[in-house]
Formats: structure tokens, sequence, C-alpha cells
């Protein structure tokens, strides 16, 4: 899962703001921060936080596969999805993703 500071992850971030910028089509970020992840880190252990992140990551990496959309960690327990749409498709979008994280976790 691209981290933000990976080359691949700032060249799309570049790339598909530079698109947008010519064009003007809707684009739309979405911001995700694990709530009380660092409770649950401390209490389950580090490797059970991990395997969190990971199911986390993969949420997002299989809802922002389409052509201009990328997913990247921002770090810690943080993500992002950027995504070339408006913003209820874009809410729409957000609230799939948290019934999927929230559905992970069970």
């Amino acid at each position: 899962f691209p981290s933000h500071d990976t080359p691949s992850t700032g060249r799309t971030l570049h790339e598909e703001i530079a698109r947008a910028a010519r064009t003007r089509p809707p684009l739309a970020l979405l911001i995700a921060d694990v709530d009380h992840f660092k409770r649950y880190n401390d209490a389950l252990g580090h490797p059970a936080g991990d395997v969190c992140l990971q199911r986390i990551a993969a949420v997002l990496l299989a809802n922002g596969r389409r052509a201009g959309e990328l997913a990247a960690r921002l770090g810690g327990e943080e993500f992002a999805v950027l995504t070339p749409m408006d913003a209820e498709a874009a809410f729409e979008l957000a609230e799939r993703i948290r019934e999927e994280v929230w559905g992970a976790a069970s």
C-alpha cells in the first residue's frame, strides 16, 4: 500500500491534480483516520495493529482502482483516496468504504 512519500504516489497525485486543472473535472479527496487506533494497538499489540491497517488498506484499494484514482496511506492510521468524482458520488464512496471497513472489523 503506497505511503505518502513514495515516488509513484507523489507522481500520481501530481498528474491527477494537473489533469484536473486542465480539464476541470470534479476531483474529490477522501481522508480517513482510524478512531482509537492507539488504544487498539496498545491493547492487542503491534502485530494485531498491523493486520488491522492491512485490512483497511485492502478495503481502500478495492474501492480505489478506477482510472485516475489513488489510494494511499498518509501515515500512522491516516489514509486517503483521491478520486475524479463529484461530491455526491464521493460521499457515497466514503460511506461504502466506511461500511466495508466496519464489516472487516467483525
